[in-house]
């Protein structure tokens, strides 16, 4: 429409359900975090539900779907009608053949920094289309960055953002992973757990009353967190994900490396791993299982 309608509309972004929209349960997680509370865990669920969540992932139709099969072909056919229809209809297109390869790297890249100059080299393209093209499938609400956090009193930080899929349905459909191929496939479960609860974090935020923003954490010594949020007094918290069931407290070093440099405005650690027990690793910080997320 030519008039912006400012002042008489709203946007509301509308992303895949929840996981607590799909058990019908009050979101409590992010809110227990956000208060500097360790989170509460109800039930316990096993790694074959976990791999079927990420496989299936939160897109309402596919949720409905009784077979791998027919889901996955609900998401192939979801990328199919974006690529071929609406994309190619954007004037600025001048590779619209390179769309669907574009796609499929950023499934594999989901949960990794972006790097323009490597994707592009793989389909062809030059540093900057690259660049230009990532950003126009994420207008079509297909991926998202994640902006990396900085501090003025600390320097050596990497600055480049992290890109997911906003759904692991989508990135299995797109890399053909099924329940069978991830649960003899462990090494490949990692980013797809990440990109999960990255996603499910960030619809949680929806409900809250207060302003948060999102973030990684990775500096020049390649120590990293998987998610830094901070709300809008500069209070921070650090949450890491682990698919394993064992822990250590080297797992924890990321986040008490953060924790270090953050300081005072560090609230609280969590480590979210594939276990049953919420288990204290130091000073405001707790490895908690990830069914929490949404028990």
């Amino acid at each position: 429409m030519s008039d912006s309608l400012a002042g008489r509309i709203e946007s509301i972004l509308l992303s895949p359900l929840s996981e607590c929209e799909i058990h019908h349960t009050k979101p409590q997680f992010l809110s227990m975090v956000m208060n500097a509370d360790v989170p509460i865990l109800n039930k316990i669920a096993n790694k074959k539900y976990l791999i079927n969540r990420i496989v299936t992932g939160c897109f309402p139709e596919p949720l409905q779907r009784k077979t791998g099969k027919r889901i996955k072909a609900w998401y192939k056919q979801y990328i199919n009608s974006l690529i071929q229809k609406d994309i190619k209809e954007l004037d600025h297109i001048d590779h619209p053949d390179k769309m669907l390869k574009l796609l499929s790297l950023a499934a594999y890249y989901s949960g990794k920094l972006i790097n323009y100059s490597d994707i592009g080299a793989k389909v062809n393209l030059t540093n900057e289309t690259a660049k230009k093209y990532i950003h126009l499938v994420e207008q079509f609400f297909l991926l998202k960055f994640l902006p990396a956090w900085h501090s003025n009193q600390y320097k050596r930080l990497i600055k480049t953002p992290k890109l997911y899929l906003v759904d692991t349905g989508l990135a299995c459909a797109i890399r053909d992973i099924d329940e069978d191929y991830l649960s003899t496939h462990p090494g490949e479960i990692g980013s797809l757990l990440e990109t999960f609860v990255i996603n499910e974090l960030q619809k949680q935020a929806a409900w809250l009353e207060q302003d948060v923003f999102f973030y990684h954490y990775r500096d020049k010594d390649k120590v990293e967190v998987d998610c830094i949020i901070e709300n809008a007094r500069g209070d921070c918290f650090a949450i890491e994900v682990k698919a394993s069931a064992t822990l250590s407290a080297a797992d924890f070093k990321g986040i008490k490396r953060f924790q270090e440099i953050s300081k005072e405005r560090f609230k609280l650690g969590i480590l979210l791993y594939d276990g049953e027990h919420i288990l204290p690793f130091g000073e405001n910080l707790y490895a908690v299982p990830i069914y929490a997320l949404w028990s």
